[in-house]
């Protein structure tokens, strides 16, 4: 996936409404937080995710997932009568990043997506 700013927004979506997005200056980072917003798209370009990277998870957090015993397998979900197969690992990416977990992303490593500046990892410089 290449660096482009539509593909930043894109997951930057991913995390919409979480205080997880920091302004940057330059190189200079600042601490401040605020609600993920695409108004000005030109300051966008200098603003990153800071994430909690998944080395990091909380006790809470890993009983939630385990208590999922489906977690690898398929299940059916009636909703309005309809049966549909959902994989039940979206749910616990969905929980993660509904968390402020760090996640890989469309092939995009988190790794990756650190290096086109668009993720800094909580406790890292």
């Amino acid at each position: 996936m290449d660096n482009t700013l539509e593909n930043k927004k894109k997951l930057f979506c991913q995390y919409f409404g979480q205080k997880v997005v920091c302004a940057s200056i330059s190189d200079k980072r600042t601490s401040l937080m605020h609600q993920t917003t695409f108004t000005y798209p030109d300051e966008f370009k200098n603003h990153c995710l800071v994430l909690k990277p998944l080395s990091s998870i909380t006790d809470e957090d890993q009983d939630y997932i385990l208590r999922d015993k489906t977690c690898n397998s398929m299940e059916l979900v009636q909703e309005d009568k309809i049966g549909a197969f959902f994989h039940s690992d979206v749910y616990v990416t969905d929980y993660l990043r509904s968390k402020g977990y760090a996640l890989p992303w469309m092939g995009l490593s988190v790794e990756k997506q650190i290096e086109y500046g668009w993720v800094k990892l909580e406790g890292q410089p």
